[in-house]
């Protein structure tokens, strides 16, 4: 074999096993975003180099075109594996299926028409060896479907520069510098190409699997300085910027270092950016650097919103430092917790109050009556206790039906709202019991309550299907003064409730104290 195929055939096998090496490495890091489809791109180049050095090896035309068979095994992958690992490392995730099947069209069929030519002349038209200037070359016509292949591949390298070019303003410095990297390697293939058409390169020499080997290179530097498919760093990149939460990374001058696409849901409150300091017109801004300066690890933040109303934030922070007597910087997370703050007063709501009358509960009414008790105590103030019940509820329910019982609580229970003191507490004891407790009421001031609320009640009425119903209450009073043994909350509702059984007895729509 003449010395310069030899030298070139040479070169080509030692770049085919470092594209070969690179991709075997990719698909070791499958797992990782972006791996695989750079694993093929190296995978398409590869034959593609090695079958230029067949075809530089051969002298003979069959040689040569089984050669060049071999080679469009890989060369119409190149540009779409390519344009697939830069949607994959830009956007974060993988062109959906039926787009992948419509861009392999061509190259597949760029493969087929080249196993198929000595039948027909779509792709290379009296395809012929002559003598080159160091060894012998193929020389063609280009057929027509040769030409959309060609032009194909340039249309899917020039969509992989676009989307390189507009995500470089969304990127921070450490991802610019790949994304530049990478933009500088894809253009290295049309600077070859100009200077194969001044005549630095011989015209004998076909400069693709060069270039595209210095693509696959270049990309493989920037992988290994930056990282891209380390399986830890990339996984926590990952999972940063999965979570809801927004994370921030300030150093110790207060620059924000590093932050996740979360931090969107701050936009109205506060709009960091890296390389730049926290801003300091920003509300949550002054807290957390408050927090920082007070060594506080944990706060929260509510923010008025005029279109969603009030919004709370939880931020923790967690400071970073090399020794315990140094801080090198702070990560902060920011939770909303406002779903969860509206949860919890709702949970709390249906925990103190009733359901049908929006009346204080049972569990309420004794924990508020244990607490009115040591208050009584403590202060020597007196405490009354009302029980009401509806009279004839039962009937009103059989004759009306349980809708308009519910109607009837509810009327009563808007009396009862009413008719009380500010200070006083009302509640459904339960079925169609109501219970009152009067924080500093004597005996006077309790009967004139429950008499207030029983004419209240008298004096309404409820509609019901073009009737009016009206029903009267039963109340028992009992008051604890000063001065009395100091009793539980069950003795005093028992004492109201014996005045209550009174007033029914006594004939009902009445107030009954019991001493």
């Amino acid at each position: 074999m003449p010395i310069a195929p030899l030298l070139l055939s040479i070169i080509l096998v030692i770049a085919g096993i470092i594209t070969v090496f690179l991709s075997s490495w990719a698909f070791f890091r499958r797992n990782v975003n972006g791996a695989g489809e750079f694993g093929l791109f190296m995978i398409s180049v590869s034959i593609y180099i090695f079958g230029y050095a067949l075809e530089v090896a051969r002298s003979d035309l069959s040689g040569i075109l089984d050669a060049i068979k071999f080679e469009y095994t890989g060369i119409p992958y190149v540009s779409f594996f390519l344009l697939l690992f830069v949607f994959r490392f830009t956007t974060g995730h993988a062109i959906k299926p039926l787009y992948i099947v419509l861009l392999l069209i061509i190259p597949i069929l760029s493969t087929i028409l080249v196993y198929t030519m000595p039948y027909h002349t779509l792709f290379y038209i009296n395809p012929r060896v002559v003598a080159g200037k160091f060894f012998p070359v193929l020389t063609f016509e280009k057929g027509p479907f040769y030409m959309v292949r060609f032009f194909y591949q340039q249309i899917l390298s020039v969509g992989a520069v676009a989307l390189l070019i507009f995500h470089l303003p969304e990127v921070d410095k450490k991802r610019k510098a790949q994304v530049i990297s990478m933009l500088f390697g894809i253009c290295i293939p049309w600077s070859l190409v100009f200077f194969y058409y001044i005549g630095i390169i011989p015209s004998d020499i076909d400069i693709n699997p060069f270039s595209s080997a210095v693509i696959g290179i270049i990309f493989s530097i920037t992988i290994f300085k930056f990282g891209l498919f380390e399986l830890v760093p990339k996984a926590r990149e990952m999972a940063v910027d999965s979570i809801q939460e927004a994370f921030i990374v300030l150093d110790k001058f207060n620059v924000v270092k590093d932050m996740n696409s979360a931090i969107s849901i701050l936009c109205h409150i506060i709009k960091p950016e890296i390389g730049k300091k926290l801003p300091e017109e920003s509300e949550l801004s002054t807290k957390i650097l408050h927090a920082l300066l007070n060594n506080e690890n944990k706060f929260e933040f509510m923010h008025q919103n005029s279109h969603t109303g009030n919004c709370y934030y939880q931020i923790k922070m967690y400071r970073v430092s090399k020794t315990p007597q140094s801080f090198e910087g702070v990560a902060i997370l920011v939770s909303d917790v406002t779903e969860m703050r509206v949860l919890m007063k709702k949970l709390e709501h249906q925990a103190t109050y009733d359901v049908l009358t929006d009346l204080y509960n049972r569990r309420y009414l004794m924990e508020a009556g244990r607490r009115e008790i040591e208050v009584s105590k403590r202060n020597k103030t007196p405490l009354g206790i009302i029980m009401v019940d509806v009279d004839h509820f039962k009937k009103v329910n059989d004759t009306y039906g349980h809708h308009t019982g519910d109607l009837v609580l509810k009327q009563v229970a808007a009396c009862l709202t009413s008719g009380t003191r500010r200070i006083d507490i009302a509640g459904r004891y339960g079925g169609e019991e109501f219970l009152i407790i009067c924080p500093v009421a004597g005996s006077k001031d309790v009967l004139l309550v429950a008499e207030r609320l029983r004419l209240l009640v008298e004096n309404s009425k409820i509609q019901v299907e073009n009737k009016l119903i009206q029903v009267t209450v039963s109340l028992g009073v009992h008051t604890l003064l000063v001065g009395d043994p100091i009793p539980e909350i069950e003795w005093l509702i028992e004492k109201a409730d014996a005045g209550l059984y009174k007033a029914k007895n006594d004939g009902r729509n009445r107030v009954c104290h019991i001493e």
